[in-house]
């Protein structure tokens, strides 16, 4: 025979703690050559080494691109185009850009190191290149429509020449970057200070008249920190190798 207890029985959970989410600050992040942390950099520190450049996504084929790890897809290249039989670029160059880079300047015996920081197929790349001189950065900067030695400046490069598109402006770069900005979803905030805090980039400048339009601006400031969240889960979440997410993030 049993006996009924004085009191009833009551089932108590038990809360288990959860892991904290992972941090999305770039400043926690590794900072080491592949990391998104390394990335993050401002005029005068962590500039010195490395160019940040936007590309445009294409279908790779043919024999210019067989010394290429990613012959065969879509993947980045450059602005330049080889007329063969006028034996012109498209720039109006008589000199034949890399067929595997179509650039002037940039080539694949001069690269060190080389990363996807933004894959924005079908329209193009924000891609991350280190060379053994590190003369060349500035180089590739320059020959690069949207170019910069640090992210902030790339950015403002493509808000301008998303401005060119939208008042008309027919080149492929203009269309570029304001496909690969309408998949960042930028948030307005982010917009405003871009273009507010960092000096303008080429495209302004040659609307203003400046005659060296290709020269670097003085303002490169880091995102503050309300908007370090947004640039973080671009960087680490919708952005590496060609659309596979190397971090466990949603």
């Amino acid at each position: 025979m049993t006996t009924e207890p004085d009191t009833p029985f009551e089932f108590v959970p038990i809360e288990v703690p959860q892991p904290a989410p992972p941090s999305l600050s770039l400043s926690e992040q590794p900072s080491h050559r592949g990391g998104v942390g390394a990335y993050r950099k401002l005029k005068g520190n962590g500039d010195e080494v490395g160019v940040f450049t936007v590309a445009r996504a294409t279908q790779l084929v043919g024999s210019n691109t067989e010394d290429r790890c990613d012959g065969g897809r879509v993947g980045p290249v450059g602005w330049h185009e080889w007329d063969a039989i006028a034996g012109v670029c498209s720039c109006g160059s008589a000199d034949q850009p890399d067929p595997s880079f179509r650039s002037h300047v940039a080539a694949m015996a001069l690269i060190e190191w080389t990363d996807v920081v933004f894959d924005g197929n079908p329209y193009g790349y924000i891609i991350y290149f280190e060379h053994f001189d590190p003369a060349v950065d500035e180089g590739v900067r320059q020959a690069n429509p949207a170019g910069g030695l640090t992210l902030q400046e790339v950015f403002v490069s493509m808000l301008e020449w998303e401005w060119a598109w939208e008042h008309g402006s027919t080149e492929s770069v203009a269309e570029c970057c304001h496909g690969m900005l309408t998949l960042m979803d930028m948030p307005a905030g982010v917009r405003e200070w871009l273009l507010t805090e960092v000096s303008g980039q080429r495209v302004k400048r040659f609307l203003e008249g400046n005659p060296d339009a290709n020269a670097r601006g003085d303002d490169a400031p880091w995102f503050p920190p309300e908007w370090d969240d947004w640039i973080a889960r671009l960087m680490m979440v919708r952005c590496r190798g060609y659309g596979q997410a190397k971090v466990g993030l949603s």
